[in-house]
This record gives structure tokens, sequence and C-alpha cells, in this order.
């Protein structure tokens, strides 16, 4: 899975690595790079709000004005399963949202242990622990031996100029939004 361009932009972003935190997690839950950016964006201080929000679809428009992006793996996250599995996680994490993924890190290298990890995470499945062992492998965060056979799953795929149009709208509201589309501007439309 060499070369996704997701992996190679939040690398040449060079963020801090609780922002990295923030915003891998704000992914995992939510599979939209823009979305994450904004989430990630809030620091420590705002970060549980801003996942909360996003929950509630009916009772608050993202900041863009319309409805809260979600991948396509992960519309069921939303209503009082999703409040209470971030609530539940605000309660053990708290201020330090990235100790979640210090958490999954400290599975490694066994593919089945992070996975063991994540999915005991309410509402996170999977196929959300294989996106996460590829995260962590692919931002170089630690070694996963993933298993030889029996993993049917993908990583989300989409171009350069798929993840340009998730971003952008969210360059207004997020200065990491705009370090992103920075970079992507540099890469050629594929």
């Amino acid at each position: 899975m060499q070369n996704h361009p997701l992996h190679t932009t939040l690398l040449d972003a060079n963020w801090h690595w609780r922002t990295l935190y923030r915003w891998l997690i704000a992914w995992w839950y939510y599979r939209s790079s823009g979305l994450a950016c904004w989430i990630a964006s809030g620091g420590e201080e705002e970060f549980w709000r801003r996942m909360l929000l996003a929950t509630h679809p009916e009772k608050a428009t993202s900041p863009l004005g319309k409805e809260w992006p979600r991948g396509k793996d992960r519309t069921h996250f939303r209503g009082n399963k999703a409040v209470n599995a971030l609530r539940e996680n605000q309660y053990i994490f708290g201020n330090e949202p990235g100790d979640m993924v210090r958490v999954f890190l400290n599975g490694a290298p066994s593919y089945q242990e992070i996975a063991k990890r994540v999915i005991a995470n309410q509402t996170l499945d999977y196929k959300t622990a294989f996106v996460v062992c590829c995260d962590l492998s692919e931002l170089d965060l630690c070694h996963v031996d993933f298993p030889e056979s029996g993993c049917t799953w993908s990583y989300p795929t989409f171009t350069v100029n798929q993840l340009r149009t998730t971003i952008k709208p969210w360059t207004v509201h997020s200065v990491l939004a705009m370090d992103l589309i920075k970079i992507l501007e540099e890469e050629p439309v594929r």
C-alpha cells in the first residue's frame, strides 16, 4: 500500500504528534479528511466537543452549512450510540485524546493485538482496525506485522484530486486543511 496520497500528504505536513493523533482519531471515526482537519485544528480543549457535534447531523449543521461528512463505511456512526462511545472515550482520555492512539500503538507489532485494542473501543469495527493498522504503519508510527492471508479489506482509495476536493472546502475553517491543500497543490492531478 505504499505511496497512498493521504499518507504522503500527512507525512509532508510534518505536524506535531498531538495534532496528527487528533487528526487520525477523527479520520478513523468519520473517514472524512476535511472534517478531520476541522476537528483536529481545535486542539485538545475543543476536540471532544467537535467530535460530538459531528455525531448529531439533525441538531447542528457543519461549518460548511450542510450535513456532516462521513465515509461510506462510517455512515452508521451517529446518534446516541456514537455519543455514548465518544463520551466514554472523553472520560477515559480527557484532555489527552492522543492517548487513544498510544493504546493502539502499544499493541504493535502484532496486527491482531492492535485490532483487538481498536475493536474494544465502542463503534470501531474490524475494517476500521485494518485502516488503523495501515495508517500507523504507513505514517511510520510503528511496524505492523500484517497477516499473510485472511484479510479481505482494502484501504479507502482516492486520487490526489479527490483528496483535494474533500479538503478544500474546509480551508476556510481550518489551518490544518490549508496545510494539506498547499501540499496537495504541488502534487500532479491523478
